[in-house]
């Protein structure tokens, strides 16, 4: 699709992204000029990101991520992947957030989530998982992505860092006063900061976290699979079925979810004894692959 009928497309994949008020919900209406309009932020870097902000964030980083990837318009396959994810947050998610679930038409084996609730995952992962337990574990570990506010952080602690300094020094004349109060009041000054915050944020999910940040979604993403009575072994498995792929293919065709995740064996090992710690009966708990085959076959 090109031109104007893929923005269309783009436009309305964002109002089909469905939340906490249920499947059949919208977040509408959704402008992509979000990312050009009225965001205001501080850029003292002691300052944390409100809900609302984060939330325009999240839009700003969801439009893009629909924009290099498409929507997969399959309405079935979407309300399963947003019933399972929504057994998730229900008893873990942030209460301040209203989760949206989106399936991106994309053949290599990745996930992502926005800051704000919004939470993707690629048609071509969903070929690869193998049963309900593992797509729980995907969705819990991009749910503790947000939780965590780990982009959030890298926006508050390195671009609201960096852009004082330099907008403190530009902004004197224009602005008056000196250090973080001239930075603020250039920050604000003009719509087109977020959306240099918004790209930046979609750069954090490319290039990927760090280590300790990935350790962290995983061991929380777990512990939220388990919670909501999954098996929480769902999300190593599936990444040891990656992490074959990989060394099959001897390339990184899966992507970024496992390009800039942490080596394998040694995410695996810590996983397992953290599963071992927090879940010790949780080789009991179901995996479903009846139920998600039955959900997901011919559909990716």
């Amino acid at each position: 699709m090109e031109g104007r009928g893929r923005r269309w497309a783009i436009a309305g994949a964002l109002l089909l992204l469905t939340g906490c008020e249920g499947v059949g919900g919208r977040i509408g209406p959704v402008d992509l000029g979000v990312v050009s309009s009225g965001f205001q932020t501080l850029a003292a870097a002691t300052t944390k990101i409100g809900v609302d902000d984060e939330v325009r964030i999240g839009r700003g980083v969801a439009a893009r991520l629909l924009a290099q990837y498409g929507f997969w318009a399959d309405p079935a396959l979407g309300q399963y992947v947003t019933l399972v994810g929504q057994v998730l947050v229900q008893p873990a998610g942030r209460r301040d957030l209203t989760y949206h679930f989106a399936v991106l038409n994309d053949t290599t084996v990745n996930a992502f989530s926005a800051p704000g609730g919004y939470i993707f995952v690629t048609r071509g992962a969903l070929a690869v998982i193998r049963d309900e337990a593992e797509l729980a574990g995907v969705l819990a570990h991009e749910i503790a992505h947000v939780s965590l506010r780990h982009v959030l952080g890298e926006i508050e602690n390195r671009y609201l860092l960096q852009k004082a300094g330099e907008t403190g020094t530009r902004a004197l004349g224009a602005y008056g006063g000196s250090g973080g109060q001239s930075a603020l009041a250039a920050l604000q000054a003009g719509g087109e900061v977020f959306s240099q915050i918004a790209d930046f944020a979609t750069e954090v999910l490319f290039r990927g976290y760090s280590r300790s940040q990935e350790i962290e979604a995983d061991r929380l993403g777990v512990e939220i699979a388990a919670g909501s009575g999954y098996n929480p072994h769902g999300l190593t498995t599936f990444l040891e079925t990656v992490q074959a792929r990989s060394v099959r293919q001897e390339s990184a065709t899966t992507g970024g979810l496992m390009r800039t995740h942490p080596v394998y064996r040694e995410r695996l090992e810590e996983l397992r004894a953290h599963i071992r710690s927090v879940s010790p009966g949780g080789d009991r708990l179901p995996r479903l692959p009846d139920r998600y085959a039955q959900q997901t076959r011919g559909r990716t």
